[in-house]
């Protein structure tokens, strides 16, 4: 989330600057347009992961990608349960049989699975599923998170 706040001041000092450095308005308005657009663009990725996030259930961990759930994984089929910090990747992708559904500042949470599951990252039928045995996940506070599922596990 930092990472993308941070973007959203950039962009911001940047428009500011342009408008007072070009010396062309037309110019400078339309790189003003281009800049605000982007920034609409911004706030619509912050906004799905706000608006669609993970969640637990009294039964299982539901785990999200924008819309599409993920993985709806019962409490019985986790293995373990832990804070991680993985930053090796800031979108959502699966690799060497770990899905990571990271966000730009990467996951904070891995929960190991019982027996590996076949999971796909999208509901796009070209996105191929794929058998994992961990998945990881963006949280805002991965102790918290950690100790309340630990909880609900036992």
């Amino acid at each position: 989330m930092a990472i993308t706040l941070a973007f959203g001041v950039v962009t911001l000092v940047e428009v500011a600057v342009l408008h007072l450095v070009l010396p062309w308005p037309t110019l400078s308005v339309a790189l003003t347009l281009i800049s605000v657009y982007g920034l609409l663009l911004l706030l619509g990725v912050i906004a799905s992961r706000w608006d669609h996030p993970h969640y637990a259930t009294s039964m299982s961990l539901v785990l999200r990608n924008g819309t599409h759930v993920v993985a709806d994984i019962p409490y019985r089929d986790i293995s373990f349960i832990v804070p991680v910090r993985d930053g090796t990747v800031v979108a959502p992708t699966i690799a060497d049989g770990i899905a990571r559904l990271a966000t730009m500042n990467g996951c904070q949470v891995a929960v190991g699975l019982a027996s590996p599951r076949r999971i796909a990252l999208t509901a796009n039928g070209r996105d191929r599923s794929s058998v994992v045995h961990e998945i990881r996940f963006a949280a805002d506070d991965a102790p918290e998170v950690v100790s309340a599922l630990d909880a609900r596990r036992r």
